[in-house]
């Protein structure tokens, strides 16, 4: 029997000739993604900023706010929200921009050449929008004109865990409600990043997408998971792994994905995040990584890298010379799932009440 693969999924993250066709998922420069396009025929997803902050810009210069909110204000550049959950507290807000239809007119004008030569084959509607109170609503609105002047392009929405597995955003908002249950149908590509250093990186959010999201996907919508491949020791449940402990949980991350998109047609792609490493990380005497190291760090994960290439050319190879477009065609013969009600798994009710503590990145425990 022929191995098949998801048409869509794109490559490794490497982009080398032999490599991927579609461009890493960052905030290229446009001309990046030209350069891009014509060395190695990488094509693009266009990082689309059309939000603002809710509460105004930031407030650096501001002397009598709290050190803490001072901090988050000026990292993130927005006046903070103020979620009920205290493990949050002060925290990020955006809005649409209020000028949005003339923004994307304008962008789209700038993209044209782009389009045309396919460098750039769609939008991606940034990063975690909905976490930081983007609503369904909004993001209809966004997806609905990118559709109506560009019908072929890929839209794209990443989200993080609380929006794909619990369903709430960091002011604790529910964000898919009966009244809007559904991924708006302008969305082509859906999904969430989650990291974590044991088998929850892929038993989590596996289950999390039957569970809370493929109910929400429209016939023609797939979804698009970012998962780890970087080593950081101030960063998830084993601080002091080795580099060769860190790269052999990656090497059995990806082999986990690769078994899941083989077996589940609603997955146009997974990405492995990241690839660039800050300066200054090392392998210290001990073997554990100091610092924050990408995949493509060969020193830390030469197992894991050639794992993810080696995907790469086995999907490259099933596509062929194929392009990416939209619409992809609407999946058919899968049953039908109702949509989800609020979630009441252990660790949903415990992110959504005050069992954290204040100030923790510590996710509630996963049964």
């Amino acid at each position: 029997m022929a191995l098949s693969l998801p048409v869509y999924l794109p490559a490794c993250l490497r982009f080398t000739p032999r490599c991927s066709r579609l461009s890493r998922y960052n905030g290229a420069t446009l001309a990046e993604i030209g350069t891009n396009h014509s060395k190695y025929g990488i094509q693009a997803l266009y990082l689309l900023d059309w939000m603002e902050c809710r509460h105004g810009p930031g407030c650096c210069a501001n002397k009598t706010m709290p050190a803490a909110e001072k901090a988050l204000c000026c990292n993130s550049g927005c006046k903070p929200c103020s979620s009920p959950l205290l493990h949050y507290g002060p925290t990020p807000c955006k809005s649409p921009r209020p000028d949005l239809e003339q923004y994307w007119n304008q962008t789209l004008a700038t993209l044209r050449p782009f389009i045309a030569n396919r460098s750039v084959i769609g939008i991606n509607l940034n990063d975690e929008m909905m976490w930081d109170g983007i609503t369904v609503k909004d993001t209809a609105r966004m997806a609905d004109m990118i559709k109506s002047d560009w019908p072929e392009a890929i839209i794209y929405q990443n989200e993080a865990p609380g929006i794909g597995d619990c369903n709430y955003n960091r002011m604790n908002e529910t964000v898919f409600t009966e009244a809007e249950p559904m991924i708006p149908k302008s969305v082509d590509w859906w999904g969430y990043d989650a990291y974590s250093f044991t088998n929850e990186s892929w038993e989590q959010p596996i289950e999390a997408y039957k569970r809370n999201v493929f109910p929400r996907l429209h016939a023609h919508q797939r979804v698009v998971h970012v998962t780890t491949a970087f080593a950081d020791p101030g960063y998830g449940e084993s601080p002091n792994e080795t580099a060769t402990e860190i790269d052999a949980f990656c090497v059995q991350n990806a082999q986990a994905f690769l078994s899941w998109a083989l077996t589940e047609p609603r997955v146009a792609a997974i990405v492995p995040f990241h690839w660039e490493t800050t300066a200054g990380a090392k392998i210290g005497q001990n073997g554990v990584p100091i610092g924050h190291t990408g995949l493509g760090d060969r020193a830390v994960f030469p197992r894991c890298e050639a794992a993810w290439n080696a995907i790469g050319l086995l999907i490259q190879a099933s596509r062929g010379n194929t392009t990416l477009r939209a619409p992809l065609p609407p999946l058919r013969g899968l049953p039908t799932q109702p949509i989800p009600p609020l979630s009441n798994a252990p660790h949903c009710v415990c992110e959504r009440s005050n069992w954290r503590t204040p100030g923790s990145n510590r996710t509630c425990p996963w049964p």
